[in-house]
């Protein structure tokens, strides 16, 4: 009878593992209805941890909070953010993009 909520687990594991995967591209893919600034929080903050919220901080925040999380995605053996992906994303969440 236990073996059912262990096999659970771990399939809950692997999943939400495999969403902060290393293998993840650096290329953002446009989609259609979303601003670039939401689609790279969607493929850099979302993949480990609910998006933020860009008001969440002041604006003058955010471009440290983002060099942090580039320590962690690095550290995590994850691809760094190519600096104009870095830029786009800071000024998302800055405000700069509407």
């Amino acid at each position: 009878m236990t073996r059912i909520p262990v096999i659970s687990l771990l399939i809950a594991a692997s999943v939400l593992t495999g969403a902060c995967s290393r293998g993840s591209s650096s290329a953002v893919e446009p989609v259609s209805g979303v601003t670039p600034g939401h689609a790279l929080v969607s493929v850099y903050c979302a993949g480990c941890h609910v998006p933020p919220r860009p008001q969440a901080r002041a604006p003058g925040e955010w471009a440290a909070v983002v060099a942090r999380m580039q320590e962690h995605r690095l550290r995590a053996g994850m691809p760094s953010i190519p600096a104009g992906e870095m830029a786009g994303l800071i000024a998302y969440l800055e405000g700069g993009e509407k």
